[in-house]
């Protein structure tokens, strides 16, 4: 897992993402950690205190390299074998997948079919009410990020990690699922930011498809969710 240092954090818009609104940075000594992605500036996404941060650094990585070796065809019958294969290649992916058999077009079909409906994205977890109810008040906070400053972005989910962190009436479960969902949110949000191109409907739906018991399962559904969805 990448550790990264919050360095600048730009202001971007999902609407329009004006370079001119971007701030710089030359120094030499900083390198971009996914140089698939040309970076406006070095505003990373990362949150070291977040145990589930692995998460969302993979899914930035698995959709770069998506988005660079496929086209972009939103068949399922293209795009479900394309990220098993993006996924299958990435040894950190290999690191979390222990037992994990892939996605299949079945289980991919209900993703998108009900990606919209929190309860039912929820209801195929097995967080506690109390954790569903958490992931229910971070998930409303989403459309407040569309058109906001990232660094604000990133202030909310980071406070809001916290609190689920040190919440001690959370399972174990609960944490991960929310955490795990967090840490997409920051990392896909900030991918957009800098350039991504995947505009907010593909970036919230990724998300909301990361709500997953399984870290190996939400990384492979929130890439084959941000193809598909249009």
């Amino acid at each position: 897992m990448k550790i990264f240092i919050v360095s600048v954090l730009s202001v971007c818009f999902f609407v329009s993402c004006n370079t001119d609104d971007v701030v710089s940075n030359t120094n030499e000594n900083n390198v971009n950690p996914h140089p698939g992605i040309v970076m406006k500036s070095l505003n990373s996404p990362a949150n070291s205190t977040n145990s589930f941060d692995y998460v969302g650094d993979l899914q930035l990585d698995v959709l770069t390299a998506y988005v660079q070796n496929y086209s972009g065809s939103a068949l399922l019958s293209y795009v479900v074998p394309n990220v098993n294969t993006t996924t299958a290649n990435n040894s950190g992916f290999n690191t979390i997948s222990t037992g994990y058999s892939g996605l299949n077009t079945t289980d991919a079909q209900w993703v998108i079919n009900n990606v919209s409906d929190l309860t039912k994205m929820m209801n195929k977890t097995t967080m506690s009410t109390g954790g569903k109810t958490q992931m229910s008040n971070f998930i409303s906070m989403l459309e407040g990020f569309k058109n906001q400053a990232f660094a604000n972005t990133y202030a909310s989910i980071t406070s809001f990690e916290s609190t689920i962190t040190g919440n001690s009436t959370l399972t174990s479960l609960d944490k991960q699922v929310i955490l795990s969902t967090t840490s997409t949110a920051r990392y896909l949000i900030a991918y957009e930011c800098n350039g991504g191109g995947r505009g907010w409907n593909k970036t919230k739906a990724g998300i909301m498809a990361s709500i997953n018991n399984d870290d190996a399962a939400a990384v492979t559904t929130s890439l084959m969710t941000n193809i598909v969805v249009q």
